[in-house]
Formats: C-alpha cells, structure tokens, sequence
C-alpha cells in the first residue's frame, strides 16, 4: 500500500508555534539527523562537513555535546546500541567514529570506500563480540567493519550504487539505484538473500523496518512511501 498527502489534501505541516531552534546549527543543508537510543542526544549530519551532537535535554535550545568534521560533506550518522559512539560518513568516501565515553574528542577513522559513502550504521552482527559498523556506497558496496580492525571483515557487492540502508534483528535491508532493495540475513552477512523490486516508481530516498523486522517501509523522492511484509503471506 502507497500513501500520498498531495493526492488526499492532507496537510502534514501541524502546528509548529510552540517548535524550538537549537542553538549552534549546521551551516548548510542537513542529509540526516539519528536519535540516540539512550538518551535525549541527536545526532546531525550536514553539508557542512559536520557531524554535530546535541544534548537535547537541556531545554529549550538544546546544548551542544560533541563535534567532528570530514574531509567531505556529511551524508549520514548514526548510534552505537550504548549510546556511546556516534559515527559518521560522507562524500569523500570515508566513515568516522567519535567514541563520547573517552576523553579524546577527536573522531578516528574506520572506513573507507572508493566513492562517497551514503548511508552508515552500527549493527550487531551474529558471532561478532563487538558492534559493527556497516557503510552502504556509491561503489556499489557494503561493507562491514569491526572497530578493532582497519580492513573490513566483510562486504557485500549490489548490483547499483546504495541509497539507504537500515538493520532489525538479523536483517539487513539495502536500497538501492533502479529501485532495487536487497535483503541481507546477517548470519550470512556477505550474501544478498534475496532482491526486491520497490513497489514504488522513482528512486528510493530511505528505508525503514517496524520494531519487530516484519514489515519495512520504503520512501521515494516522488513523496510516496510503501510498506511491505517480508513473509508476502502475512498479507492476507
């Protein structure tokens, strides 16, 4: 099913008096912002380069906690599963990794592909005793990589460049260009299980899966969003 707020008439702008401005705001356009999952910390990723975090419960503007800078623009952020490290990744093809606990506030570098890097996540992997970060590029490649390593331990190659990506559980779902999404199990992490065209006509801006991994949400640049079951039979 495809909802479409231009096509009901519906408005989704609401009412936006009593909204806040943070403070210390990004220079340039803003590709993401990721919400820590502990604590009312918000991760911003921007064209500026930067990757900005903010203590949000300092209300009302919000306080800034952290920064780290790229030598490109910043596509994309996101949250280990503590709340601790916040990595980040852009244009000039490499990812970086800012750990809050430490008293270094300088961000490490973790990764690296041969075109920008659009979208980065920190995963749980089976087997694995530590988090994973796992890039998606423009090369056409996942790739999967432990903190205590410099090379990756595993990739995946697609067959477009990787718009988005997001994991749930032992699913890894991975958009694509052509409107392609792959579906990784991540206990064969190096393996596409299976390819799905997206229901929707124009390329794929972002995914996303319920709380349990059974359904995920697909969103295109023609302001459309589907949602699908991954077992086609819950359908019913």
């Amino acid at each position: 099913m495809a909802f479409n707020s231009a096509s009901t008439g519906v408005t989704n702008q609401g009412d936006i008096s009593k909204d806040v401005t943070l403070n210390n705001q990004p220079e340039d356009s803003i590709s993401e912002v990721s919400w820590s999952p502990v604590a009312n910390y918000l991760a911003v990723a921007s064209w500026d380069k930067a990757v900005r975090i903010y203590d949000i419960s300092h209300y009302p503007q919000g306080e800034g906690k952290a920064l780290f800078t790229l030598p490109g623009a910043a596509l994309s952020c996101g949250w280990s599963s503590d709340g601790t490290k916040v990595v980040g990744a852009g244009t000039d093809g490499s990812a970086r990794l800012i750990d809050l606990a430490s008293n270094n506030d300088q961000a490490q570098q973790i990764a690296q592909h041969d075109a920008p890097i659009r979208t980065v996540r920190m995963i749980q992997v089976p087997g694995s005793q530590s988090p994973i970060v796992v890039t998606g590029s423009w090369d056409r490649k996942v790739k999967y990589w432990d903190l205590r390593q410099s090379t990756p331990i595993g990739a995946v190659t697609c067959p477009e460049r990787i718009y988005a990506m997001e994991a749930s559980g032992n699913k890894l779902l991975i958009a694509t260009a052509d409107k392609n999404l792959a579906l990784v199990d991540l206990n064969q992490p190096t393996t596409i299980a299976r390819t799905i065209q997206s229901p929707l006509k124009h390329q794929t801006r972002a995914v996303s899966w319920i709380a349990n991994g059974t359904v995920y949400g697909v969103a295109s640049i023609e302001g459309r969003c589907a949602i699908n079951y991954v077992d086609e039979s819950n359908k019913k």
